[in-house]
């Protein structure tokens, strides 16, 4: 199942989600309450994406997947059920009834586990959020197809790193022209020749694919 939460211009989230059972193989602990509880296996991942706008994939960023291992009660009052489930999901945007839904899934899921009566199997939960950027290749310098040529790793790794620290207001960057997120506090920013600022990962991978800065077409040294 899924959702879109919002598109603009530049940017949309979609949401994912899949929930089934299957059997428990890691430890995660013996069940705290009763015969009513669930063991449930929350996973969530986030998928950075950047394409032009014929939906073709430019560069793409698969996060870190997270799991949390809880046991739920099932015995409970619907409606208090309901609301600890949707505290165990994350923000979704403004499309709530995406998340009701997958409450409902779940709380369907784990009922078919206690009719079982099998305390081996779990219900798990997969939520993915897609984060698609769309970008210009013509004014990003990245019209040239295949032959799209990467700066050089020397140039790469050589490009000055260091921790944001705004103490200067005149100095704040408000955020990474690749990513297009906010570049907060605390935060590691590689710098150009060019100096433009942006996320160290982020330009990172934008370099492998382009020798151009994403804002004003400066051409790094190529291998």
């Amino acid at each position: 199942m899924g959702s879109e939460i919002y598109r603009t211009r530049s940017e949309s989230i979609r949401w994912w989600a899949s929930i089934g059972q299957r059997q428990i193989t890691e430890r995660v602990g013996i069940n705290p309450y009763s015969a009513t509880c669930v063991l449930l296996n929350f996973n969530f991942q986030t998928i950075k994406r950047w394409v032009n706008y014929s939906d073709e994939v430019l560069m793409e960023d698969v996060g870190r997947l997270t799991s949390l291992f809880t046991w739920v009660d099932f015995g409970a009052v619907y409606d208090d059920l309901k609301q600890t489930l949707l505290s165990r999901l994350p923000d979704c945007g403004p499309d709530h009834y995406f998340k009701e839904d997958v409450v409902k899934i779940i709380i369907s899921n784990g009922h078919d586990v206690l009719a079982c009566a099998d305390e081996k199997i779990m219900v798990d939960i997969c939520m993915t959020k897609f984060v698609t950027h769309s970008v210009d290749e013509t004014s990003l310098g990245l019209n040239d197809g295949p032959n799209m040529t990467p700066a050089s790793m020397e140039a790469i790794l050589s490009l000055p790193e260091e921790e944001v620290d705004y103490k200067d207001n005149s100095n704040k960057v408000e955020s990474c022209m690749v990513c297009l997120e906010e570049i907060e506090k605390g935060l590691v920013v590689s710098t150009l020749p060019c100096s433009h600022i942006f996320h160290s990962f982020c330009i990172s991978e934008w370099l492998k694919r382009s020798h151009y800065c994403p804002l004003c077409r400066f051409e790094m040294p190529i291998a």
